[in-house]
């Protein structure tokens, strides 16, 4: 923004992020997305420091960028998973280059928390996520929607803000949804662990959304499975690496709603095995994703 308003305040910019690095004596630059690589490029070039940059999801999939020389002068390139490797190397990254580094949470704050359940109590769905097109949220609220008219006493929570909102909101509308549909505004960590626990299912429905826009592995899905929830999810990306199909959790087709039906049909009826499902999520978790681990 600053260099497309004012080129010759960029370029102060420039020589004060230059001064700061030799004064401090930094060594290593970090660049949070791909796409701010470029910016760190250009001090790259003018100081003796190397170049890591964090590859997410959205900075490589929906930017129709030429990263050719981010790729040649960048020194280390931290992927979330293995598809993504994989994808980066399509892309024209060196394969030397690339590290996988997942992301991970706190498990001691997303603790453990046994679902119990009984058969004339309200079953309680819940997703958490932006409301853009890649979560998918209007696969689970369809899908939601046949499930709430053969199990009436169903609930469905989406925790989120974004811009598909008016189109959720009307579709509740529309289908006689709002007292059994509820979507709230972004919450804090804390309470985010609160409705988690308070719920007995799951859902994040990722899809490859506009101009390609897909997931890494969710964070979400990780707290989710960290507080031994069973999570019905689709076969997206990295999510792959995430969740063991019918082990630790469950998956289906994107964008296929009654798939998606059936699944919470059969999580619903098989109380028996949440239990060992969360065990399994959470030690996954623990072993794989935990940030004291990966930091």
């Amino acid at each position: 923004l600053i260099m497309k308003k004012d080129k010759v305040l960029y370029k102060e910019f420039i020589k004060d992020c230059v001064k700061i690095i030799k004064d401090k004596k930094i060594k290593i630059l970090h660049a949070s997305y791909l796409t701010d690589a470029f910016f760190f490029l250009k001090l790259k070039t003018v100081t003796d420091t190397k170049l890591i940059s964090s590859v997410r999801g959205y900075d490589l999939y929906s930017k129709n960028l030429d990263f050719s020389k981010v790729f040649e002068e960048g020194d280390l390139f931290l992927v979330r998973s293995k598809v993504m490797m994989f994808d980066l190397i399509e892309r024209g990254c060196p394969k030397d280059k690339i590290k996988i580094h997942h992301s991970g949470i706190n498990t001691d704050f997303f603790s453990y928390k046994k679902r119990d359940f009984s058969k004339n109590e309200e079953i309680r769905f819940i997703s958490i996520g932006r409301l853009v097109p890649k979560k998918g949220m209007i696969y689970t609220l369809k899908a939601f929607y046949l499930f709430n008219k053969k199990y009436p006493n169903s609930f469905l929570t989406i925790i989120g803000e974004g811009k598909e909102k008016n189109k959720l909101m009307d579709f509740i509308s529309k289908n006689n949804l709002k007292r059994k549909v509820k979507l709230e505004d972004r919450l804090s960590n804390n309470n985010i662990k609160k409705v988690l626990h308070k719920n007995h299912i799951f859902i994040l429905h990722s899809i490859t959304g506009e101009n390609n826009d897909s997931e890494g592995i969710p964070v979400v899905l990780m707290e989710a499975m960290s507080t031994g929830m069973p999570v019905i999810s689709t076969s997206h990306k990295g999510i792959n690496e995430l969740i063991e199909k019918n082990v630790s959790g469950y998956m289906v087709r994107e964008k296929d709603v009654e798939e998606l039906f059936e699944k919470m049909e059969y999580v619903y009826g098989n109380t028996n095995i949440w239990e060992k499902v969360g065990l399994f999520a959470r030690e996954k978790i623990k072993r794989d994703f935990n940030i004291n681990i990966q930091n």
